[in-house]
């Protein structure tokens, strides 16, 4: 049976405010902004730009950290300890430390799961590259399939909304569909493209 300890509770709920001040007072606030940026039909300024992507790199940490927070914060108060998920990446050296410092679980599965039995790089440098490259393709493949599956949702409720207002369903369908085609192709690139990259040793 699992313990839970004042020093625990105490834990836990210091993590939920900070979890739900990042989630609901951070990234929904800065949501807005972002997307009415992101959004605009016609070219940004230099500054618009520069604000656009500060402001989501904010909301994407802030959004994701946040309920990862809170998620470690309920389970110390049921008595169970998550490993940490995010470690200030932003204040990374390098590439390569930002992606050691960001969803941290993640990486630490694919390497205890994928790479390592593999052979990890005990086998010699080819080897080793051959490993990272399968990990990461399999790694990519699944969360690919988690994002189409998901996008897929967002593009049927798209749809879904222009059929309430008396489109015929071939008409709402291409409209939807084209409304969200571009955001999701790219969400699903960057999560293939950008999710791995080689720092999984």
């Amino acid at each position: 049976p699992r313990t839970v300890t004042a020093a625990g509770v105490g834990s836990g709920l210091h993590l939920m405010a900070i979890g739900f001040f990042k989630k609901v007072v951070i990234a929904d606030n800065l949501s807005p902004t972002v997307d009415q940026l992101f959004a605009a039909p016609g070219p940004l300024s230099a500054g618009q730009a520069i604000v656009a992507v500060t402001f989501f790199a904010m909301q994407i940490y802030c959004d994701f950290s946040g309920y990862t927070d809170m998620a470690i914060g309920l389970a110390l108060l049921l008595g169970f300890q998550l490993p940490q998920n995010f470690n200030r990446p932003y204040l990374a050296l390098s590439l390569q430390d930002f992606w050691r410092r960001w969803h941290m679980t993640l990486s630490r599965f694919l390497r205890d799961y994928l790479y390592v039995p593999l052979g990890g790089n005990r086998r010699g440098p080819l080897r080793r590259y051959v490993n990272l490259f399968i990990t990461m393709v399999l790694g990519g493949l699944a969360l690919a399939l988690s994002r189409l599956i998901d996008n897929s949702v967002v593009v049927l409720e798209n749809i879904f909304r222009h059929l309430e207002t008396g489109k015929p369903p071939v008409q709402a369908a291409i409209d939807g569909g084209r409304e969200v085609a571009l955001p999701v192709l790219a969400a699903t690139l960057t999560t293939v493209v950008v999710f791995f990259p080689v720092t999984l040793l």
